[in-house]
């Protein structure tokens, strides 16, 4: 039952690290195992299989929150007549998900008091 398991760590470890070889990869599964005294002497590595020190160590990060950011970038503002405007709306963080944003723009502009 070992078998699988390893070999999805291989796999992972493959992807993790690129540039490795396959000989540095089973030396980072074998140097990263948990040693259990009931596996001495039964099998290879004596201990049981971790992958997460075979990554590394560290545990992954927290899923960051997804960031919105709505900028004017109207470089061409108006101050007489229609202006349409511009904006740039940017998303950083989690980007996996979908995300929606609803938002509404008003307001009013005066010559020479909102250009602060």
């Amino acid at each position: 039952m070992a078998a699988p398991h390893v070999t999805g760590t291989c796999a992972l470890l493959m992807a993790h690290f690129p540039n490795d070889n396959y000989q540095q990869i089973i030396n980072r599964i074998l140097s990263s195992v948990d040693p259990l005294p009931s596996l001495a002497g039964k099998c290879r590595s004596g201990g049981r299989l971790n992958l997460l020190k075979a990554l590394g160590g560290s545990t992954p990060p927290p899923p960051q929150k997804p960031t919105i950011t709505v900028v004017a970038t109207d470089a061409n503002a108006a101050e007489q007549g229609a202006d349409t405007g511009t904006f740039t709306v940017s998303r950083t963080g989690g980007t996996s998900a979908a995300l929606t944003v609803h938002f509404t723009l008003g307001g009013t502009a005066q010559n020479g008091a909102d250009c602060r």
